[in-house]
This record gives C-alpha cells, sequence and structure tokens, in this order.
C-alpha cells in the first residue's frame, strides 16, 4: 500500500449491494483514465505552438535576417509528450502541482537542448542558444498554463479530483470531507463514507453517501484506490498495520484543515509522520539557497522593470489627474528579520485617505467591524474613483515594488510585507515566523484569498508558504499570480 497523495481527476462509480453494502456512490471511473492523454494532447499542443511562436519572435530582431530556423516542429512536440511520459508527468495520483512543475521543467530543459542541437548548424551558437531557451520556456509556460485551463474546464463539470472513500463517520471525518468538497483544487474529492466497525451504519445524517462498513471495502466495485483516514492516529507505521490489509492503494492522512492545505501543495509533507512534517526549517534556510532565490529575483526583476517603466509613468499621470499630489505611495512596512523599511506603491487613495477612513469607522460599526477583521474594506471610501479600483484590481499598484525587490528589501515571492499596526495583529510566535523570510510582491495568500482573507486566512497561508517553501512552490505561485490578478478574485 502507497501512502502519498493524489492530484487528478474522476468521476462517480457503482456499489455492489449486499454484505453490509449501503447505499450508492459516484461513479470512481469516467473522466480520471482519460485526463492523462488529455494533458498528452495539451502537451502537443504547447509543444508546437512554443516553437511556432519562439520562431516568429526571434525573426523580429533586427539581425536575424541570416538566420535559418525552418524545421518540422512535429518531431521535437513529440520527443515532449515522450519526454512527459517518461519522467512521469502523466503519472497523476500521488503528484503534488510542485512536483509536476519540476518534472515540466526538466522536460523543457531537454527540449530546448534538441532545439539547439537542431539549429547550430545553421545558425551559429548564439542565435542558436537564443532560439532554443526562448522556446524552452515557452513550452513550460504554454504547457502549464494549457494544463491548469484543462483542469479547471473539467472542474467546472465537476470532474475535479480523483474520488476517495472517508474512513468514519465522526465528526472528524464530516468535517474534513466538507473541507475537500470545498477546496477541489486540492485533488481529491470524496464520493462517500466508510463506517468503522464500532460505528453505527444506519440512522446516520452523513453529507456523502454511506458506502459500507471497513470489512466489507474490497467488494466496493469499480474499485476505490484512495482512502481518506481522519481517525485518530500517532505515526503511519500505526495506520499501515491498521489498515494495510484494506484494498486501497493509497492512504491521504488528513486530521485537519491544515493537512488539506498541505495536500494540495505538497502530498509527501501532509501524508507523512505528522510529528516529522514539518521538522525542516521553512522557507530558504541555508546560504545556497538564499542566493539562488535572490539571484532568480534579480535576473528575473531587471527586465520587469525595463517593461513596466512605460506603464508606471502613465499609471502616474492618470492618479495625479484625478486627484493633484504625490503618484508614487511609500508606506512604511516590516520586513526580514523584523527590520522596517519603505514600500512604494503608485498612490490609489485621496490625499487625505486617512482622515477620510477615521470619519468613515466612527460613523458605520458594520464597517468598522469589517476594518478590524482584515484591514480591509469592499466599499473603501479612500480610492480614487476610476483609476483607483482599477489599479487594485489587477494589481498594478504594486508594480513599483520592483525597485524593492532590486534594492533586496523584497523578493518576488513571499509573504506580502504587512505594515507594523496589521503585524501586530498577530501572535508574537507567527511574527518571528515571519520575520525569517524575505517579504514578497507575491505570495499564496494572492493567489488564493487575497482581500477576501480575514487575520487567521492570513496566518494559515503564510505558515503553509514558509513551511513548503521549495523553489518550485515559488515558481508555481509567480505562474499563479496572473490568472489571479486576471481573475481579480477578492481584490479591492
Amino acid at each position: 500500500m502507497n501512502i502519498s497523495g493524489p492530484e487528478t481527476r474522476a468521476t462517480p462509480s457503482v456499489l455492489r449491494n449486499g454484505t453490509g453494502l449501503v447505499g450508492g456512490a459516484p461513479r470512481a471511473g469516467g473522466w480520471w483514465p482519460r485526463l492523462p492523454v488529455a494533458i498528452l494532447f495539451t502537451d502537443f499542443l504547447a509543444a508546437m505552438l512554443a516553437i511556432k511562436a519562439a520562431t516568429i519572435l526571434i525573426r523580429v530582431l533586427p539581425w536575424s535576417a541570416a538566420w535559418v530556423f525552418r524545421f518540422d516542429a512535429l518531431l521535437p512536440a513529440l520527443l515532449v509528450v515522450g519526454t512527459h511520459a517518461a519522467i512521469g508527468v502523466y503519472r497523476l495520483p500521488g503528484t503534488g502541482p510542485c512536483e509536476r512543475l519540476r518534472m515540466r521543467a526538466v522536460s523543457a530543459l531537454l527540449f530546448a537542448s534538441f532545439c539547439l542541437l537542431l539549429t547550430v548548424p545553421a545558425n551559429g551558437w548564439f542565435p542558436a542558444l537564443l532560439f532554443a531557451g526562448l522556446s524552452g520556456v515557452l513550452l513550460l509556460v504554454c504547457g502549464y498554463y494549457g494544463q491548469e485551463l484543462l483542469r479547471a474546464v473539467l472542474g467546472q463539470l465537476g470532474q475535479n479530483g480523483v474520488p476517495a472513500a472517508v474512513i468514519g463517520t465522526g465528526e472528524d471525518a464530516r468535517t474534513i470531507a466538507a473541507a475537500l468538497l470545498a477546496h477541489p483544487e486540492v485533488g481529491v474529492r470524496p464520493i462517500g463514507f466508510i463506517a468503522l466497525p464500532d460505528q453505527p451504519a444506519v440512522g446516520l445524517e452523513l453529507p456523502l453517501p454511506l458506502l459500507c462498513r471497513l470489512e466489507h471495502a474490497a467488494l466496493i466495485e469499480p474499485r476505490i484506490d484512495l482512502a481518506v483516514v481522519t481517525a485518530p492516529w500517532r505515526d503511519r507505521a500505526e495506520v499501515e498495520a491498521a489498515l494495510g490489509q484494506l484494498p486501497f492503494e493509497q492512504l491521504a492522512l488528513i486530521k485537519d484543515m491544515k493537512s488539506v492545505h498541505t495536500l494540495r501543495l505538497r502530498p509527501e509533507a501532509a501524508l507523512a509522520d505528522p510529528k516529522a512534517a514539518h521538522t525542516r526549517p521553512g522557507g530558504p534556510s541555508t546560504k545556497f539557497e538564499r542566493a539562488v532565490k535572490r539571484i532568480i529575483d534579480v535576473t528575473l526583476t531587471l527586465p520587469a522593470v525595463l517593461i513596466t517603466l512605460p506603464i508606471i509613468l502613465i499609471l502616474a499621470a492618470l492618479v495625479r489627474v484625478t486627484d493633484p499630489g504625490r503618484a508614487i505611495f511609500v508606506q512604511q512596512r516590516i520586513g526580514y528579520g523584523g527590520r522596517s523599511f519603505n514600500v512604494y506603491k503608485i498612490r490609489t487613495m485621496y490625499q487625505d485617505a486617512e482622515q477620510r477612513l477615521e470619519k468613515a469607522l466612527a460613523a458605520d460599526p458594520e464597517m468598522a467591524a469589517e476594518w478590524r477583521s482584515n484591514f480591509k474594506l469592499v466599499n473603501d471610501p479612500r480610492i480614487l474613483p476610476g483609476v483607483g479600483h482599477l489599479l487594485r484590481r489587477l494589481s498594478l499598484d504594486e508594480l513599483p515594488q520592483l525597485w524593492n525587490v532590486l534594492k533586496g528589501e523584497m523578493s518576488l515571492v513571499g509573504p506580502r510585507p504587512f505594515p507594523p499596526y496589521h503585524l501586530k495583529c498577530f501572535d508574537t510566535e507567527f511574527q518571528a515566523i515571519r520575520s525569517t523570510v524575505m517579504p514578497g510582491l507575491t505570495g499564496l495568500w494572492q493567489i488564493t484569498s487575497r482581500s477576501d482573507g480575514d487575520l487567521s486566512v492570513q496566518r494559515e497561508q503564510d505558515l503553509l508558504y514558509i513551511e513548503n517553501w521549495s523553489f518550485w512552490l515559488d515558481l508555481q505561485i509567480l505562474l499563479q499570480t496572473l490568472p489571479a490578478v486576471i481573475k481579480a478574485k477578492g481584490a479591492r
């Protein structure tokens, strides 16, 4: 039996009645076996698109007239699909999003190497390296977004996650089942409960069907490969000893909401021994990791500054037309090591924003309670009409913070830097943990809850990021930031 975290798609099943089997459940077949084929086809199209796009972009360069990039994209695209299959990209159950992204990056590197070999003879090393690098980056980006789009479409069809049976019918089991149903992005879709020997099999009010008793689990048809264990447990060996004879290929050991969210990011951490799951120091804990993260920040930020500078100047002009005064807002925030620094933003509020806020909170108790819960307001009287709402909705007001990243005060990815009054609302232990990592321009909270999350959600998401940090998690958050900004969920 393999204890690992599944992330896949599936649909409902029919159960064989008899010997204690109660009720029915959704079929376990359907879309799940077809998903790897659908992702394979998406990757094939992404590879073709990457080559075509790289060819078009490289021909735009003024000195590229003598370069020759004419070769059939079919062979490299087939290589991509074959490489993905060989390294496990399509082995969906038990593979978390960060691991899938890592495998895609390895495949993109091999793809770029293949493009290099094809183009060096006709063009020389520099143009071939440029073309190969562009092709590899485009493949990684197109393949990632293609897969996410496919998963979103299947989610809308109700095919989001591998079907799972929840072991137990107690309050903990019902709570975890409800949490998994509410968070389809986790990749686990509970379809029913399996009662423990000491639990009743009739007269229960459950949100999902009661499939059977534990001793009759082998009679479920079609077979369910994943069981979610919520009963009290101390370590993985205990669970294997208790459930090792059952017909489940995988066990997900989920005891609370923190485990649910960790399962979404890093299944191997969520499903291991709970006492050992977070012994690793949070965030980049070695000098090497911090140095590499810094190099990545500078490498990505320098071109981003050049690209966004004209946009910042235009937006700043619009702000000054709407409300005369300084267009760049400077505010003190708490960063790495608990040190204060000035963060830069395009101003989205009136010059007398604080006075407007005090007046509004004093006049409206409900607004005051909303402000105390997460220091955000749905109808904020401070925000400039038109341009202010647009900037905040698309997070364009954060663009000047690229300068904070270049100065080394922030990273591209990390917990958002809070003002002192905001940070003081958290316990001292959390403040200390947060000070061990560099604050970020974007983070896990920004791609999930944004302003919809209260203080407890902010704490939960920041701890989840710090305890599960990896370079691949940073890359995943960067890639997810664009869809989050476009959707504008929770933005205000």
